[in-house]
């Protein structure tokens, strides 16, 4: 019996110093972000009217705002703002008091939080407009 146990415990040595003596590197998984992710909001903008859309990024980086169609009229004159949501209102970090079809804005995040977009009539709306707006974050 004691030699039994004598020859386990030299085995189990053994199979340490073979497993710590391996030359494999442990490694960091890469995250990978599912990111940049793409919000869309349509509706119809009146005389007067304006809307805020508020979304999440979950990273600092550009934020991007388009204002891809605005329909019957492509080249009615609206305001585009994109800034932070503070709950409340739209606190604006860039506008466009002149955005048409295919105007664009952006801002560059410092960090995770809720943003927001704000689409506004600037007087020279008379009837309703059709709008369709697209967000690019991280």
């Amino acid at each position: 019996m004691y030699r039994f146990s004598y020859r386990a415990v030299l085995l189990a040595v053994a199979v340490l110093i073979m497993v710590g003596c391996a030359n494999d590197s442990i490694t960091n998984p890469t995250i990978v972000s599912p990111c940049p992710c793409t919000d869309g909001w349509s509706g119809t903008l009146s005389k007067n009217g304006a809307f805020t859309h508020s979304f999440n990024i979950n990273s600092l980086g550009a934020v991007t705002a388009s204002l891809i169609a605005l329909a019957p009229n492509s080249a009615q004159i609206v305001g585009l703002q994109l800034g932070v949501w503070n709950g409340n209102s739209c606190t604006a970090s860039s506008t466009i008091d002149t955005a048409t079809s295919g105007s664009t804005i952006t801002l560059n995040a410092s960090s995770a939080g809720t943003l927001c977009v704000r689409l506004y009539d600037v007087g020279f709306i008379t009837d309703p407009v059709l709008y369709q707006l697209q967000i690019v974050h991280p």
